[in-house]
């Protein structure tokens, strides 16, 4: 037994995996030695993939014929696995209509919601329980919006969950973010905007940037900015590392070792800058791993930067 099959078990989810990603990922794990449960519409692709998985790994998959936009997927996917001792789940399912948003139909925008958030939802709920509750906050996507407005969401987003009243301990709010959300992390974590929203300047208690992006000025000399659309006063006001942290809550900066070097220099970057303010920033630099396989880990309990992110927020 390999120490994947031994962490992750006998059977993983992948949902969407009649072609594309989700299809990798079903050659990826039976390569790992783990019987992939492909999850999607279409039963003919699902068996074209079944096919080449056991032909290229020798694993017979298995093949479930669900919608996720059905309300009711989620009890018939527990239903069909409940004999088989399931691990891992990989929601790579999603349904993203060609065009702009506004001239979807208000079915194209429901489905995409089942489709790519409440789905997520039940299938973390029906097979990942944890000790934290999870918000997962989505924005609305650059060049539809500035990045003024995409970081306004994301702190309006907080400033909902800590007045909305839902059964969450609002007095213990981590936010935690890879690449872009990593930046969002910091954006969320400095100074000025909470008490100007009727917030604890300390509202956010502590966080984790993973491969981050605090400093975005280098970015504005990159083709990036053909659709980024920063110029330097936007690009300063929207980086982390020119902004001082709110309080001294711990933060986790977490990069691969073998990831690009920008990424490297800007998780260094941020931890000097906000150490200069009196934040404690820990770095992490993982060794051997990359600007996607450092997110992987996160599904390993016992993995260095799991552990660091639980003993954060106090589940350990």
């Amino acid at each position: 037994m390999s120490s994947f099959t031994e962490r992750y078990g006998p059977y993983a989810i992948v949902t969407g995996a009649s072609g594309g990603l989700g299809e990798g990922f079903a050659h990826m794990l039976a390569a790992r030695g783990i019987i992939p449960i492909i999850v999607a519409r279409r039963e003919q692709e699902m068996a074209k993939v079944a096919a080449d998985v056991l032909s290229e790994h020798g694993v017979k998959a298995e093949t479930v014929a669900l919608d996720l936009a059905d309300p009711g997927f989620i009890d018939a996917l527990l239903e069909r696995t409940a004999h088989l001792e399931v691990g891992l789940v990989v929601g790579n399912a999603a349904y993203n209509p060609p065009g702009a948003f506004h001239d979807m139909t208000r079915d194209q925008m429901m489905r995409m919601i089942d489709v790519n958030d409440r789905a997520n939802v039940l299938l973390a709920d029906g097979f990942l329980p944890a000790g934290a509750a999870l918000a997962v906050v989505e924005y609305a996507l650059i060049p539809t919006v500035d990045m003024d407005e995409l970081v306004a969401q994301c702190r309006a987003a907080v400033a909902w969950l800590w007045a909305t009243g839902l059964p969450v301990d609002r007095d213990h709010i981590h936010v935690s973010g890879h690449s872009a959300g990593g930046h969002i992390v910091g954006m969320l974590m400095a100074d000025g905007w909470a008490e100007a929203a009727g917030l604890p300047a300390d509202v956010i208690k502590g966080g984790c940037g993973v491969s981050g992006l605090y400093d975005l000025e280098p970015i504005r000399h990159t083709y990036l900015n053909d659709t980024l659309a920063l110029d330097e006063a936007s690009a300063c006001r929207n980086s982390p590392a020119h902004h001082r942290p709110a309080s001294a809550a711990p933060l986790v900066l977490a990069v691969g070792g073998e990831e690009r070097s920008e990424f490297l220099r800007q998780t260094e970057l941020m931890e000097r800058a906000w150490r200069e303010h009196g934040c404690e920033p820990r770095s992490m630099v993982l060794d051997g791993m990359h600007h996607y396989s450092i997110v992987e880990s996160l599904g390993d309990p016992q993995a260095p930067l799991t552990r660091a992110v639980h003993r954060q927020m106090e589940l350990v």
